[in-house]
């Protein structure tokens, strides 16, 4: 998947990203389209991200928080541009 990159410059102090998605309602369930959609963005941004660098904190059955973390200062400009991404998504929906 390739992505456009704009020249809206993400400040690096949002890092660490906390996002909330939704989930369906109970396993296997098919939700609303919505909830749908927000899971299939938090394992979308979860895997861009990196799972050793993504916290997941489940708060109740309809909800997970995802935290997106540093890999140091190295990582800053990547990080920069899939926050970016992430955002970007989560404003057309």
């Amino acid at each position: 998947m390739r992505h456009a990159v704009t020249q809206r410059q993400v400040p690096f102090d949002l890092i660490p990203l906390i996002r909330v998605y939704d989930l369906p309602s109970g396993a296997g369930a098919s939700g609303s389209s919505a909830s749908d959609a927000s899971e299939s963005s938090a394992s979308r941004h979860r895997a861009m991200w990196g799972k050793s660098c993504t916290d997941v904190f489940v708060l109740d059955d309809h909800h997970v928080l995802l935290v997106f973390s540093s890999k140091g200062p190295r990582w800053e400009r990547w990080e920069r541009l899939r926050v970016e991404w992430i955002l970007s998504e989560a404003e057309a929906a």
